[in-house]
């Protein structure tokens, strides 16, 4: 099927030799194992698994399975990962209601993950200028009968909703930008992210983490590990209740008052004020991902 040579003294390429014939017998069998899984589902389940799990397709290998399955490519779907609580034990039942849905049209497709997620892309039928104002309405009643039969049952869900797409060759990014919020929402329960909410985020998240460094490692260091850990409780509590200094309060379980205080300490410090001005705020907020990035 082919040959790898690597060049050079034997006594010194034997061992990188060896290294690379086991990680070219790896892939293979894993490639081998991805056809032959493959020939086991059926056609939306094949689509899927093409999205999920491969980085290089051409846009003719999508558009075979919109064609054979009469789906539009164009038409705008809003992709959406469910996280349930035990979900292989729930699984059949999930897919039940999705499936059995009034809002469900031919147009969506989705299948469950090798983490037992529910990936899925709901077609929608409108113009974009309606549907950026009631998308999240949309998904909500969309999810409503899936919802009722989760918190009957007391089990832990996240939601997480991408970037709307009208376009296939984006769909695997959609499908990973679903899985970064999985993996970076932290540790909250219940609730629907929407991946519009987080962009700033999202971007800061992209940039090598020596660009950063270069930025904030200062800083980190001279400031010290008392005064960040208040900096990035005092921020994430502004930025997820959108500088509403009650509902923050709220959130960190201290009177509005105490927030300012703590806010007052964090200006002195920087010179900075995220309430009035807003290149001050973005300053701020990226030295807050940076304090919490992993």
């Amino acid at each position: 099927m082919g040959v790898v040579g690597v060049t050079g003294s034997p006594d010194t390429v034997l061992s990188v030799a060896k290294i690379i014939k086991m990680s070219v017998e790896v892939m293979m069998e894993y490639e081998m194992y991805k056809y032959e899984s493959m020939k086991k589902y059926n056609l939306r389940e094949q689509l899927m698994h093409l999205i999920f799990y491969n980085d290089n397709f051409e846009r003719e290998d999508l558009s075979k399975y919109f064609k054979a399955l009469n789906l539009d490519e164009e038409i705008l779907r809003i992709p959406i990962l469910i996280q349930i609580e035990n979900s292989e034990v729930y699984m059949t039942k999930v897919k039940e209601i999705l499936d059995g849905n009034k809002f469900r049209s031919r147009q969506d497709i989705g299948d469950s993950t090798k983490e037992d997620f529910i990936f899925l892309f709901k077609g929608i039928g409108c113009d974009i200028r309606n549907l950026m104002q009631d998308y999240k309405y949309l998904v909500g009643e969309y999810l409503s009968p899936l919802l009722q039969y989760i918190r009957a049952r007391h089990l832990v869900y996240n939601i997480y909703v991408g970037p709307i797409q009208n376009d296939i060759m984006y769909y695997r990014q959609a499908y990973l930008d679903c899985m970064w919020m999985q993996k970076n929402m932290g540790n909250s329960q219940n609730r629907s992210f929407y991946f519009y909410d987080y962009m700033i985020r999202y971007m800061e998240s992209r940039v090598p983490a020596s660009e950063f460094n270069a930025i904030f490692y200062m800083l980190k260091k001279e400031l010290g590990k008392k005064f960040t850990d208040n900096y990035t409780e005092t921020m994430e509590a502004l930025i997820e209740k959108d500088y509403n200094l009650a509902k923050a309060g709220n959130m960190l379980h201290i009177h509005k008052n105490t927030l300012v205080y703590r806010l007052d300490k964090i200006r002195e410090v920087l010179n900075m004020n995220p309430l009035v001005n807003n290149t001050e705020r973005e300053f701020m907020e990226c030295f807050y991902y940076y304090l919490i990035r992993k």
